[in-house]
């Protein structure tokens, strides 16, 4: 087997999952077409952006800048990233329904910061190329878009 292909074999639930979001966006997005509305816009593009690329790229930048994938490193980053984006999707999502969803979306966007800090945290070691430097631009821009996004939840937008 080729070895840029071995190089994906460790980060395929990242690959799966994001890709099974972009399709869900997808969906989502064609279902309400006929009835538009805020919420579903976003839900959409949250699917199809944040948990499905950004997670696909994840996973292609882990599979190019790590020498060794560590299993346990790759399923923790999986795990924090898709709770803490499902928990943002939810909370945003019934924000008129819950009371205390602004705390689910806090909760969220806190594991999914704790996802790209792992992330950054496990490039100790690894060999400096574009690669690495595109995928820390990724994991920085995540924590940073992550911030964003609970100030904006604050506000009620």
């Amino acid at each position: 087997m080729d070895k840029t292909l071995k190089s994906f074999r460790p980060v395929w639930p990242l690959l799966a999952a994001g890709a099974v979001a972009i399709v869900v966006g997808g969906m989502v997005a064609a279902f309400s077409a006929a009835n538009p509305s805020r919420i579903a816009l976003w839900a959409s593009a949250y699917l199809v952006l944040v948990i499905g690329v950004v997670q696909i790229l994840i996973g292609v930048g882990m599979a190019f800048v790590h020498e060794k994938l560590i299993a346990r490193q790759v399923w923790t980053i999986f795990a924090l990233l898709n709770i803490g984006s499902l928990s943002i999707l939810i909370g945003t999502v019934m924000k008129t329904q819950m009371t205390n969803s602004f705390s689910v979306v806090i909760a969220g966007s806190i594991v999914y910061v704790a996802a790209m800090v792992l992330g950054l945290l496990g490039l100790r070691g690894s060999h400096s190329s574009w690669w690495r430097f595109d995928y820390v631009a990724l994991l920085i821009a995540g924590i940073v878009s992550a911030g964003i996004g609970a100030v904006l939840s604050s506000l009620g937008r």
